[in-house]
């Protein structure tokens, strides 16, 4: 199991009781140093991400106050190690993907904690595909994060950790060190014109321009949570001709995240054939409520946008992907409509290495995490996919379906697919508890309680983010689903 990795890259408190201080962002900055040198001049060439192209790592990050530090950081110790740097500034996370994708660039980064409050920051990592770094990737990673702490330590003489690098990891910094200092720093950047907003934003255009068109436009109000996301929405629906309204979108360091997903309590407009969305804080998730301001449910619009991908021949192999918690009743309308479900471990990274894996084009989870296949527009020797997950592509992908069918009907197909009584719980966790869940008798227990209750389903997870076990129970009624809860509460707290 990852030490310092959760399920979306590594995250933490910037505040004065929190794992984020500069000492260990420095700990990571070298640490990332030392895996870009070590990914792109290895001693076995095959180990290589690329045999040409340029040193650089693109950054971009969300509108926290801490994400100016952090990035300081970062900018500062790779670029003492030979390493270009371009700074996007504040971009949504899909946009690094993309950016990293399509300009020549070994790795990206961006500094976000997604939807969690200003307090918290993180950093995820993206490779030369513009894909999220590989489970052996963040093992080599782990380890030269445990090799700088002491090294950090012996030259700041400032941070204190209790980990132990093991013999074997510290054996491996002499040869990693004598690489980062023998690296020249002449290093030729990609074109600037690749670089940018302004290709992200040319992409999205071109990719939804069609819409440019639509006589059925509904008044879109916008959510966009003080984050990364509003300036490119409202760049997008402006160009797209759309008429909207954005909330929330005033950021000033420390409301990233307040009353998001609040649409159905804040401003609401009267006019008629309106819809309401909302991002989270790095635009990567997207909630989408109907015109009476309910919110949809995520596998529900996933459903209604598979069958609209498959209408329309975009549905690769008729399959989707989604985790553990997809609802049942959303995957039998999805068997009534010939598509077929396969589930993952919880985390849009398992969505995504499946999807990538079994040559398939869409899926997601409910929490509004929706991922789309794109093909990259660069001269290749074969196509070559990457796959994006983010809010203003679900948005529109959304306003492509209603533009063929219309509100009415689109409402229409989400009030037809029935989901099965469901209840989501989250208990703050101990470390015996974490310890617990892990066990033989724990999963015994769960397994006695479903032969009891067949037609359910009992799921307990560690949080990938905060200090939380999350339980979720699908069943016949809501009532066996609180039973049900009730028990594995007890189980977990006596």
């Amino acid at each position: 199991m990852a030490k310092y990795f959760g399920t979306d890259g590594i995250r933490g408190r910037t505040n004065e009781d929190g794992t984020f201080t500069p000492d260990f962002i420095k700990c990571i900055a070298n640490a990332f140093a030392m895996f870009f040198h070590e990914k792109t001049h290895p001693t076995n060439s095959s180990y290589c991400i690329r045999k040409e192209g340029n040193l650089c790592v693109v950054i971009g990050h969300d509108t926290r106050e801490s994400c100016s530090w952090i990035k300081d950081i970062f900018k500062t110790t790779l670029s003492t190690h030979g390493i270009q740097v371009y700074d996007i500034g504040v971009a949504p996370t899909a946009a690094i993907s993309y950016l990293v994708a399509t300009t020549g660039s070994c790795y990206g980064l961006v500094i976000t904690a997604s939807h969690n409050p200003a307090e918290y920051n993180g950093l995820k990592f993206f490779n030369n595909n513009g894909e999220k770094l590989s489970s052996e990737d963040v093992v080599l990673f782990e380890k030269l994060i445990d090799i700088t702490v002491p090294v950090v330590e012996q030259k700041h003489h400032t941070v204190r950790s209790s980990r132990d690098p093991s013999t074997k990891n510290l054996a491996i910094l002499p040869r990693l060190l004598k690489k980062l200092n023998s690296l020249s720093t002449d290093i030729t950047p990609p074109s600037q014109e690749l670089i940018g907003l302004k290709k992200w934003h040319d992409y999205m255009l071109n990719r939804f321009i069609n819409l440019k068109h639509s006589t059925k436009k509904p008044h879109i109000i916008l959510d966009c949570a003080n984050g990364a996301g509003g300036d490119t929405a409202k760049f997008l629906l402006a160009q797209l001709g759309y008429k909207f309204t954005l909330i929330n979108n005033s950021p000033d360091g420390h409301n990233i995240n307040q009353n998001a997903y609040s649409i159905t309590n804040a401003e609401r407009t009267n006019q008629k054939n309106s819809l309401h969305f909302s991002f989270d804080g790095d635009a990567d998730r997207l909630e989408t409520y109907n015109t009476k301001k309910e919110r949809i449910n995520g596998d529900i619009l996933i459903s209604v946008l598979a069958l609209y991908l498959k209408d329309n021949k975009q549905l690769a192999n008729n399959t989707v992907v989604s985790t553990v918690l997809f609802n049942g009743g959303a995957e039998q309308f999805l068997k009534q409509n010939d598509i077929s479900l396969i589930r993952t471990p919880v985390g849009d990274k398992h969505i995504m290495q499946t999807l990538k894996d079994k040559d398939l084009s869409f899926g997601g989870e409910e929490s509004g995490h929706i991922i789309f296949r794109t093909l990259l527009p660069r001269p290749l020797e074969e196509p070559r996919f990457l796959y994006l997950g983010d809010g203003l592509i679900t948005l529109l992908s959304v306003l492509q379906v209603i533009s063929e069918i219309g509100i009415s009907e689109f409402n229409l197909k989400l009030e037809n697919i029935p989901l099965y009584p469901n209840v989501s719980h989250n208990i703050k966790s101990t470390p015996a508890q974490k310890e617990l869940i892990k066990q033989t008798k724990f999963t015994q227990f769960l397994d006695d309680m479903q032969s009891d209750y067949p037609n359910s389903r009992i799921i307990v997870r560690p949080s990938g983010t905060e200090d939380l076990i999350r339980l979720y129970v699908e069943a016949n009624n809501k009532k066996t689903c609180e039973i049900l809860i009730s028990q594995v509460l007890g189980f977990l707290q006596n």
